[in-house]
């Protein structure tokens, strides 16, 4: 996505990290490439913003938003829906004014039962390696469910075949996030 800062300035007051940097008085090789906003590389200055007369007052202060804050709890942010994985779960969309709005139509087999009360303890994501975990216990207790003579519990692939069968996606994000 592009956005034409020139354009928006008309409209709204914005800043770019290059300029608080030129006007900070600070390099502009701090800039990271990441798109996170550093710290204490930034901070490290008097405030650029303050009156000439007030600018022994010290550094700018620095107020963080918490994720958790704005993000409601159970909410986890992804860019987009593939529509593979929409019509292979039974994506059902829904309001957009909600924050709830769309869902996934539930699955209510056997397999898909015992997957969700391995995985699903008190999170709403599940790590890979608890994934592989509950797909084992699965084909321990009922091997004919996965539809394979000889599974590969090593595949990762076979792993998320598995559970696309019965009803969960595999996201994948960066560590932590």
């Amino acid at each position: 996505m592009m956005i034409n800062i020139t354009q928006l300035r008309r409209f709204q007051p914005v800043i770019t990290t290059t300029e608080y940097l030129q006007y900070a008085g600070l390099p502009s090789t701090l800039e990271t490439t990441s798109g996170y906003w550093n710290r204490s590389g930034y901070h490290q200055s008097p405030d650029p913003f303050a009156s000439r007369g007030d600018r022994t007052l010290g550094k700018p202060t620095l107020f963080v938003i918490e994720n958790a804050w704005y993000d409601p709890e159970g909410v986890t942010r992804v860019d987009m829906i593939p529509d593979t994985m929409k019509r292979r779960g039974g994506w059902i969309p829904g309001d957009a004014n909600t924050i709830q709005g769309s869902r996934w139509e539930s699955r209510d087999s056997d397999t898909a039962q015992l997957l969700l009360n391995s995985l699903l303890l008190d999170k709403n994501v599940v790590e890979w390696d608890e994934a592989r975990s509950a797909v084992g216990d699965l084909v321990a207790q009922m091997p004919e469910s996965v539809g394979a003579s000889s599974p590969n519990l090593e595949s990762d692939e076979f792993i998320e075949e598995v559970l696309n069968q019965n009803g969960w996606e595999v996201l994948y994000t960066f560590q932590g996030a």
